[in-house]
């Protein structure tokens, strides 16, 4: 009599979790979390905030802001990432902010697709790193960068 055997499939890829792979893993998964968390509704007042972005006095084509709650100030509040068009931004309804000491951040692009970025080349020699204290019924807040941030052609 002949013995069947049965053999369990193996993956053509083992699972292999090393200390680096878990490592390139964990920024990953904790942005896909703060996504997921920025695009469900909260219980928090959220403001509506929009303005312009200007370089040197001339409004950036393209690029993003985000406004980030300075836990250090006290704010526990949530943040937003907003993309910049044509020099204005304007947060989506329930995705804005609810006031206090906030740390923005500024990435700013010629509008120019290439192959690399649709929104371009970098404007500025690294992000623009600003603060400013929200009043929780403001709305509006516009964005001065100094020419000397840009990169200079």
């Amino acid at each position: 009599m002949k013995q069947l055997m049965i053999r369990a499939p193996v993956a053509p890829y083992p699972l292999v979790f090393s200390r680096r792979r878990l490592l390139q893993f964990l920024p990953v998964s904790a942005m896909f979390l703060f996504l997921i968390g920025c695009g469900q509704s909260d219980h928090l007042r959220r403001k509506p905030i929009s303005g312009m972005v200007y370089l040197d006095g001339q409004p950036v084509p393209a690029g993003e802001i985000s406004f980030a709650p300075d836990f250090s100030q006290g704010n526990s509040g949530p943040g937003s990432v907003v993309p910049i068009v044509e020099g204005k931004y304007q947060t989506q309804s329930g995705k804005g902010i609810v006031g206090g000491p906030y740390k923005i951040q500024i990435l700013a692009f010629d509008g120019v697709a290439t192959s690399e970025s649709p929104e371009g080349s970098s404007l500025l020699k690294s992000a623009y790193e600003t603060q400013a204290t929200f009043d929780p019924s403001s709305t509006e807040q516009d964005f001065h960068i100094p020419a000397s941030q840009a990169i200079q052609k």
